[in-house]
This record gives structure tokens, C-alpha cells and sequence, in this order.
């Protein structure tokens, strides 16, 4: 029998409580499980203009649309917004824009700045353009119908042009009188729908907040699950006429669109966000006391659209400021390589058995290589809380020149679903045969080297090149469930090789490893806590089900949750909490509780995102 299939697949079916097995997670986050369409984006914001005054919000909207795309399985022209164009690279992002959709399913076009009609034709006002005569316009501005031609040869199903631009014509004091406010309605061709910020001829609001009513809206709306497109472009016009108090009505103009379309389709959207939130969570855990900016420009780009991405902002910003030298801090950085630990309290003992198999296509049973291991504890710091015991695992692998050093210690981040955490650090050299570690499934146990296994409930996470996290699961019964696996005498640790290439790396506890992990688990042991007695004021835990820029948004965006899910929210009364972070803004979170325990805080965040919610718990 082939060693490998029955391990990868029990690894990769564990899917339980909060956790999902990260192979399904990177599937459902990157693939298109939940859009399997390929979907491309051109996503302008033009603020800094050089013959007329600049503009506040039309960076804040394209970099918030940007992310917003980005999250739900848009492609970007650029890998980014494109902010402050000029002709010349208007012109040439339109060009990509137009290649790019050679092959696509859905386009998306999206442009946040000046724009004005001329002669009933509607054109984009590059940074620098300075028109003094009609006849100019041709020369310095960009025509939209240029972007409608683009998208309609390409043969994409759908076409999405999307225009928060609606604003008065700031070139009137200049000669330029043939110009009027607003946009003119364009005629959609077919396969394809034009979303103004409001109705033709009218000038929209900019807003006071960072972002425009009409993005701001936008934004939310294309996350919420389960909407159609013409549901989604409704309830989007439903928020702007609310916030502005009628005084702004977004406006559509559709040609008939075959089949329908979704931006977050219902069946698939909520575990991939709770997946995601919670890989995130996790690898936040591991990076947010680095020192190093490269470290947490890495998280940032990697989660870019999580609420801990903010929180990696803001501490980027700290280091920034404070002038940090990453080649000064290289020893700290939480990556590959060996982990330099005061070692104390050191378990000595016989180096046990480790085991390779690497997958060899010509043998089922694979080829093996013979290493050891050497355990022991030492210090595990939390803050303000007294230290602990970690379990250290020093593995070396000879004949592949593979090293890891594997970790277990209790998590003490009260804001991460996890009781424990692994981490595993390999150190391979340049020429290792299977090019690097590409992904590491999951973690499994078994009573003797031969033994099939049984897999740890958990969520592994690839941090940095060689580095990857495994959060166990804090649901009870899971907790349960993996400290009588951590009884058994064995791990194993799939993995896959950057060259696709499978292998399976045995490790043996002995003697010294049970002794060292029992030490790691006796601090705070995977029972389920008991719930402490308090009043309901003043629990320790909040559910986090919402952002938003402003209170009055926050306490909107509750509404209509309420409303999403009445059996659930029923009438209780949401916390608002106001957040600094920094350079990202203010920010008010939106939360449920106090819980007085986690255990029934996660129940609760378990069954909104059961019945398609988002929400993480956070500590009080």
C-alpha cells in the first residue's frame, strides 16, 4: 500500500468547530471554490491633481476597493491600485487592463476621482491634465467608451464599470464651459452594467470620513454572501440614499446579463472566511512582536484584507517611525532557521528514532532516510503572566541535510482560537533535493512508527519561507480529543516539497519527549476551562462582528446583521468600541457579549458563522 495516500488524506479531511484543514482553506481562499471564474480588476484612484485642487478621498476609496477585490478573488491590474495616473499611465493601464482579459470571466473596472462630460461623452481627468479649450480634452483626458471597447472584445461573460466620479466640473472658471456637472449616461453593451456613484448629470457626495458614502457602501455590500448582482447594486444605492439622507441616489444602466452572478456566492463564502480570519489570527500570533518591517510587510501582503492586516499596519508604521534597521534585528525574526532560546531546565536523555519518507514514484513504500531527535524544555514567556514551560523538539535528518526545530507551547494570545501552539522552523540548504517546503497539511498521531495515524484538530499555516504555525484547536471537545492524541508515541508530520513532491517526516517522543510535552500541557492542560461566575457586564469576552469608519456606521451595520440573522442577534445590544490604529484611522468595532467564558463566546461566533455570518472573539 502506498504510505502516502492514507496519511495526506486523513490530514486533509480534519475539519472541525473553528478549523478547517489548511488544504481546503488554501483551496477555498485561492482557487475558486467559491468563484471558480477567473476575475480581473483595474482599479484607479486619482487625487493629487496639479492645476486644481486635489481631491481627499479617491486614494482612500481605490486602496479600499482594492483589497475589497482582492479578498473575493479579483485579480489586479498592477497587483495594486493604481493611484495618481497621469495620461500617459492612464493610457497604459487601460492597455493591460484590456490584455489581461484575454481568458477572463468577469471585468471589473473601477475609477475614483474627476471626471466630466464633454458633448455628452464622459472622460477621466488624468493628474496632470490642464485643458483651456474644449479641443484639449481629446489630448489630456482619458474617454471612458475606451474602457467599455476594452472590455467588450474581450469575450468576458460579464463587464463591471464602476464610476465614483460624479463630481462638478472643476475646469468651468477656466473657458472650459461646454462641460457640465456629473457624468452623462452611457449606453451598456451587452454582458455589461455601469454603476454611477449617483444619477446622471448629479454631483455626488465626497464624504468627511475617509472614504465616499458611495464607495464606503460599495465595499460592504460586495462582501455580504449570497447576493446577486442586481441585489447587491440595489441594497448598495439603499445604504448611499440612507447615509446622505436622500440627497444622493447611485444610478445603474444594464444591458441583460446572462445567468447570474455573485461576488461572495452563499454556499462557499462563510468557511473560507472564517478559514481565512483564522489563519490570519494565527499567523498574526507568530509576527506581532517582530522588529523586523520586512516580517510584517510579508503579513500584510499575505492577509492584506483581515482586520489584522490594520494591526500590522499600525505596527509598521511604529518601527518606521522609529527609524528599525531589519539587518539589526535578523536574530529576533520569527522565520527559518534555528531559534535562538535561553535554554534552561534541559531534558537530556538517548536521541530517539525520526524517520523520512521521501515519495519516490518507482517504490509505493517511498524512500527513507534515518534521523534523530533530541528533546527538551525551556522558558515560555507570556506577557504579564508568570513563565511557563515549552516543549522543544531538535530534529536532523543527515542523509537530506533537513533540520527542524519543532515547538509546543500554551497560546497566550487571548485573541487567537487556539489552546496551543506548534511551530515548526526547518533549516534545509540551498540545493535540498525537494527545492523547499511548500505546505505542511496538518499533524498527526499514532501509537507506534507503522501505524496509520489520527489526526491532531488543528489549522496549519505557512508564516514565512521554512516557517509554518499549527494552532490547536480551542473548541472542548477538541481540546479533549488532542491531549489523549498527544499521549501517543509518535508524530507525523506530511509534507509537501516545493516540487510537488510528497513526503512524510516520523518522529519518535520516547522516554524525553513525553516528559518534555507533558510538561508543556501540565501548565494549562487541553481540558476545557471552567467557566468563571460573573456578571453578564463584566465578562471577559466580546464576539467582533463588524467594522466600520464611523459609530453611526457601526450601529447601521448591526441593523441590518440583526436583521440578516434575527434568530440569532435577537434584540441584543451591540458594543461599539472606538479604535485607533494609528496611521490606518479610527475604526469602531462592532461587537456582541460580554461572554464570560471563551468557550461560550466561540459557541456563539460558531453559530453566526454556521448560518453565513463573520466574526472573530475577542479578549474583553
Amino acid at each position: 500500500m502506498n504510505r502516502f495516500e492514507p496519511a495526506f488524506r486523513i490530514a486533509l479531511i480534519e475539519c472541525r468547530g473553528l478549523f478547517v484543514a489548511v488544504a481546503l482553506a488554501v483551496a477555498l481562499l485561492t482557487s475558486g471554490a467559491a468563484h471558480a471564474e477567473k476575475r480581473v480588476a483595474l482599479v484607479v484612484g486619482n487625487s493629487n491633481y496639479r492645476s486644481i485642487g486635489p481631491l481627499d478621498n479617491p486614494r482612500n476609496d481605490a486602496k479600499l476597493m482594492a483589497e475589497t477585490l482582492r479578498g473575493i478573488g479579483f485579480t489586479l491590474i498592477g497587483d495594486r491600485e493604481q493611484l495618481d495616473l497621469d495620461k500617459a499611465s492612464l493610457d497604459s493601464a487601460v492597455q493591460s487592463f484590456g490584455s489581461a482579459l484575454a481568458g477572463a470571466d468577469v471585468a471589473l473596472f473601477y475609477y475614483a476621482g474627476h471626471g466630466v462630460q464633454v458633448r455628452g461623452s464622459n472622460y477621466m481627468v488624468p493628474v496632470g491634465a490642464n485643458p483651456t479649450r474644449e479641443a484639449d480634452v481629446d489630448f489630456q483626458m482619458v474617454d471612458l467608451a475606451l474602457v467599455l471597447r476594452q472590455m467588450e472584445g474581450s469575450g468576458t461573460r460579464l463587464n463591471l464599470m464602476i464610476l465614483d466620479a460624479c463630481r462638478n466640473n472643476p475646469f468651468g472658471s477656466r473657458g472650459l464651459r461646454a462641460t457640465s456637472g456629473g457624468l452623462a449616461q452611457m449606453t451598456a453593451p451587452e454582458g455589461t452594467l455601469i454603476s454611477y456613484a449617483t444619477q446622471p448629470g448629479n454631483v455626488a457626495q465626497d464624504g468627511a470620513d475617509g472614504n465616499s458614502p458611495y464607495t464606503k457602501a460599495l465595499a460592504a455590500t460586495i462582501r455580504r454572501a449570497g447576493l446577486e448582482i442586481f441585489e447587491t447594486f440595489n441594497e448598495v444605492g439603499l445604504a448611499v440614499k440612507r447615509s446622505t439622507r436622500g440627497q444622493q441616489q447611485p444610478w445603474l444602466s444594464s444591458s441583460p446579463i446572462d445567468g447570474k452572478f455573485y461576488f461572495v456566492p452563499a454556499t462557499t463564502s462563510a468557511p473560507a472566511a472564517a478559514s481565512a480570519e483564522n489563519e490570519a489570527a494565527l499567523a498574526w500570533n507568530a509576527v506581532k512582536d517582530s522588529t523586523n518591517p520586512a516580517a510584517l510587510d510579508a503579513f500584510i501582503r499575505r492577509y492584506r484584507t483581515s482586520f489584522f492586516a490594520e494591526l500590522a499596519r499600525a505596527r509598521l508604521d511604529e518601527l518606521k517611525a522609529a527609524g528599525a534597521k531589519p539587518q539589526q534585528q535578523v536574530a529576533a525574526l520569527p522565520g527559518p532557521g534555528p531559534i535562538a532560546i535561553p535554554t534552561v531546565r534541559i531534558q537530556e536523555g538517548s536521541r530517539q528514532r525520526v524517520v523520512l519518507y521521501d515519495e519516490d514514484p518507482n517504490d509505493p513504500k517511498g524512500r527513507q532516510y534515518v534521523g534523530s531527535v533530541v528533546w527538551r524544555t525551556a522558558p515560555f514567556k507570556t506577557a504579564g503572566q508568570p513563565d511557563e514551560l515549552a516543549a522543544y523538539a531538535d530534529i536532523e535528518v543527515p542523509d537530506r541535510k533537513l533540520k527542524l526545530t519543532m515547538s509546543l507551547n500554551r497560546n497566550g494570545d487571548k485573541s487567537l482560537p487556539a489552546s496551543h501552539v506548534l511551530e515548526l522552523r526547518f533549516k534545509l540548504p540551498a540545493d535540498f533535493a525537494g527545492g523547499g517546503i511548500g505546505n505542511v497539511p496538518g499533524m498527526l498521531m499514532k501509537t507506534n512508527e507503522q501505524a496509520r495515524g489520527s489526526p491532531l484538530a488543528a489549522l496549519a499555516v505557512k508564516v514565512t519561507e521554512g516557517f509554518f504555525l499549527v494552532g490547536l484547536s480551542n473548541v472542548p471537545s477538541d481540546r479533549s480529543k488532542n491531549l489523549e492524541l498527544l499521549d501517543r508515541a509518535w508524530f507525523d508530520i506530511p509534507m509537501v516539497y516545493s516540487n510537488q513532491r510528497r513526503a512524510i517526516l516520523a518522529i519518535e517522543k520516547g522516554p524525553t519527549g513525553t516528559s518534555a510535552l507533558n510538561a508543556a500541557l501540565g501548565k494549562t492542560n487541553l481540558s476545557p476551562p471552567p467557566v468563571a461566575v460573573a456578571a453578564p457586564s463584566s465578562g471577559s469576552y466580546l464576539v467582533q462582528v463588524g467594522s466600520q469608519r464611523s459609530e453611526t456606521d457601526a450601529q447601521e451595520s448591526y441593523k441590518a446583521l440583526q436583521g440578516k440573522y434575527p434568530e440569532i442577534l435577537g434584540t441584543r445590544t451591540p458594543v461599539i468600541k472606538r479604535s485607533d490604529l494609528g496611521a490606518n484611522g479610527i475604526y469602531y468595532r462592532v461587537m456582541i457579549g460580554p461572554f464570560d467564558s471563551s468557550d461560550e463566546a466561540s459557541q456563539f461566533c460558531g453559530g453566526l458563522k454556521t448560518a453565513g455570518g463573520q466574526c472573530i472573539v475577542l479578549r474583553n
